[in-house]
């Protein structure tokens, strides 16, 4: 086979694999192994009172227990901090130093009115914060801790089934903590059950 067929046909397999796993989502998992992809938030994030006081809870590091929707990343590690103002969640996929992604938010505060369009539902202390970057890409986390009825959603990674599945709700009652986040709009919602280890 000639050096410009192979080059093609491995580009198309590429390109393949990121279009299954979530565009420029799985191509930066594979151009930036070992650095830090940052959502900034330029404007300090904005707290109720409540908020801050349940964020002040949940800040600290996570061990991943269990996960769903969580192929791609690997995560093995979240922490949630409180510097200069901001709250970032940071990703740490297995083995790294450094984390995959850190996301700033400009708003967090508790859920109190729950919609079918959150990811954890019955859980207590629900947390939810959002971001916007400068190019408008959002991002978002919502985190919370079980009850016995608590379940969270599962998003179908399969290419084809996608199209006519979403994803299902899946029971995450056996879990201290629990936690999805959002990247990028086409990048999967992973579903993580935490344990609190700092």
């Amino acid at each position: 086979m000639k050096y410009d067929q192979t080059l093609i046909i491995s580009f198309l397999c590429l390109h393949l694999g990121a279009c299954v796993e979530g565009g420029g989502y799985m191509a930066s998992r594979i151009f930036n192994k070992n650095s830090t992809l940052t959502f900034p938030s330029f404007q300090d994030t904005q707290l109720s009172e409540d908020g801050n006081a349940l964020l002040k809870q949940y800040l600290g590091d996570y061990q991943v227990k269990k996960s769903w929707g969580n192929i791609v990343d690997n995560t093995q590690l979240v922490k949630i901090r409180f510097d200069n103002n901001k709250v970032s969640l940071s990703v740490y996929p297995e083995n790294w130093t450094v984390p995959h992604y850190k996301m700033e938010f400009e708003t967090c505060d508790i859920v109190k009115k729950l919609s079918k369009y959150h990811r954890l539902q019955k859980v207590n202390q629900h947390l939810e914060c959002y971001g916007r970057a400068s190019d408008g890409l959002i991002t978002s986390m919502e985190l919370g801790r079980p009850t016995a009825d608590s379940t969270g959603f599962s998003p179908n990674l399969e290419f084809l089934t996608s199209i006519l599945i979403d994803g299902r709700q899946v029971p995450i009652n056996q879990f201290d903590y629990v936690l999805s986040y959002l990247t990028w709009i086409d990048a999967p919602e992973p579903l993580l059950g935490l344990e609190k280890i700092r």
